[in-house]
């Protein structure tokens, strides 16, 4: 099973979304952090609905 093209396009820009964050001036590490935590979040997201489509029954237990 694929991703779907939203499913890209939405993990795509996450990615570009990081490289622009990463041209930002004056940066802090823990907003650095927290910043990328919230990415890989976002990404987990989009995951695990593939995961679903793959194999609806394990991931659809409580």
């Amino acid at each position: 099973m694929k991703l779907t093209e939203a499913e890209r396009a939405i993990l795509t820009a996450l990615g570009e979304v990081w490289n622009d964050y990463c041209k930002l001036p004056d940066r802090r590490h823990a907003n650095d952090r927290d910043f990328i935590r919230s990415i890989h979040e976002a990404q987990r997201i989009v995951g695990i609905r593939v995961a679903r489509r793959v194999d609806p029954d394990f991931w659809s237990k409580p």
